[in-house]
């Protein structure tokens, strides 16, 4: 063709590549391109995609290659889960001079949170298979299966959670997110602090809503994500208790209790409107229904084949 590239078609390319299960060209394709060598890529480069190769084969007119292409290289590897492509490139960005956006960061976290809990659905898959099977016949498969999807589990989580702890002001639903993958992996101490930084949230969001709009606590927060972050705390408590239960970690699961009680005593010292009163109060019924289910459990979760888990 006698078109050549420009910006917004190499952002093409890369999600081209990702979606067709080549994320791995991606890095060796901005190698190119920064070393201007794209003419040196050849047609089987793109086999087995839908690239238009009318569109790539023509050599590229002294494109800069900047935060944007990074951006969107890593977070097209992290939504096909190709985690070493993604580092590849941030390592890239790093030695051009370029570090990774918040956003970036952000989308790398949540990337090793999904797959810290898909690792630790696959370690529950394997555990129910384990109480199902006589313990002679298992036990050869035990250590293979479940020991390594726990290893991988927790690295994964771990990795989200510092990165988490380097952001200034982390997402709600990231937060949320991590939170769940670090109990999944084992985790308690992290998501316990990952818990602790919503709660910080939603009391802010709590008092700003009492103050009225002249008071901006936390102005750099995603306004649909902090309106978000009180309405999604139920739920994430029962998944964190329930994640607690299924470990026989009671330590765990009387500390995020008492988180929760925490939280709901300080919303009821800041608020005093009705819908307000409606979410505490809610907590509240959930306070109680989880202290009975934690009371009422506490012998099978100290008898739990997974209680080496607890502190």
């Amino acid at each position: 063709g006698s078109c050549q590239l420009d910006s917004e078609d190499v952002i093409y390319i890369m999600n081209a590549l990702a979606k067709n299960g080549r994320s791995q060209c991606i890095l060796n394709l901005l190698e190119m391109m920064v070393h201007d060598k794209v003419s040196l890529i050849g047609d089987d480069f793109f086999q087995d995609t839908n690239i238009n190769l009318d569109l790539v084969l023509p050599k590229p007119s002294n494109i800069h290659i900047g935060m944007k292409h990074y951006t969107v290289a890593i977070t097209s590897c992290l939504a096909e889960n190709d985690i070493e492509t993604a580092l590849g490139v941030l390592e890239m960005m790093r030695s051009n001079g370029l570090g990774p956006s918040p956003r970036t960061l952000q989308e790398i976290a949540l990337a090793y949170s999904r797959l810290a809990l898909d690792n630790a659905a696959l370690e529950a898959k394997h555990l129910r298979k384990r109480m199902k099977l006589k313990k002679s016949s298992y036990k050869k498969t035990k250590s293979l299966h479940q020991n390594e999807n726990r290893q991988i589990s927790m690295a994964r989580a771990q990795s989200a959670f510092d990165i988490v702890q380097s952001l200034e002001n982390p997402d709600p639903y990231l937060l949320s997110t991590v939170a769940k993958a670090c109990s999944s992996a084992g985790l308690w101490h992290e998501s316990r602090k990952m818990l602790q930084k919503i709660h910080e949230i939603a009391v802010k969001q709590e008092v700003q809503t009492s103050a009225g709009e002249d008071l901006q606590l936390f102005s750099r927060l995603t306004t649909a994500s902090a309106n978000n972050a009180l309405r999604r705390l139920p739920g994430l408590h029962r998944n964190l208790l329930k994640l607690c239960a299924s470990r026989g970690n009671v330590t765990a699961a009387l500390w995020f209790v008492d988180d929760i009680q925490s939280l709901s005593s300080r919303l009821h010292l800041i608020s005093d409107d009705a819908s307000s009163t409606s979410e505490i109060e809610e907590t509240h019924t959930e306070i109680t229904t989880l202290s009975s289910y934690l009371a009422s459990n506490s012998s099978l979760m100290l008898s739990s084949p997974s209680s080496d888990d607890a502190f």
